[in-house]
């Protein structure tokens, strides 16, 4: 047999609702930062969504998913992310970062040719 929930306990219920949507949207996934940080970093690259896709070797609805923030951080796999590095000519512990992982000195030197050459445009 359904229960039927007062008005008031029913408002109880959507506030708490909104109350997580409000909190969700001030607080970001790290899957979401990383979506818009990628985004950024695209559009200074000048680098379209689906010639990134073809750099990687996927789809564009998985790189869509990637940018906005759907695909879970577990699925982000360090060889997609050295290939994503190396298509920003960004350091990949940078996207590490964006993605709440533990770097180490060594991973964080892993794109140093990327890091000098970002280096040698900006002078």
């Amino acid at each position: 047999m359904a229960t039927h929930k007062t008005p008031e306990e029913i408002t109880q219920a959507m506030d708490k609702i909104l109350h997580d949507v409000r909190l969700e949207k001030s607080h970001p996934s790290n899957e979401v930062r990383f979506g818009h940080y990628l985004r950024t970093a695209l559009a200074q690259a000048s680098i379209e969504l689906s010639q990134l896709a073809s750099l990687l070797g996927i789809d564009d609805e998985l790189v869509d998913a990637i940018l906005d923030g759907v695909l879970p951080a577990s699925e982000l796999d360090d060889q997609l992310l050295q290939a994503v590095a190396d298509a920003l000519q960004e350091d990949v512990s940078v996207l590490h970062i964006f993605l709440g992982r533990t770097v180490s000195a060594e991973s964080s030197g892993t794109n140093a040719g990327a890091a000098a050459r970002k280096g040698s445009r900006s002078k």
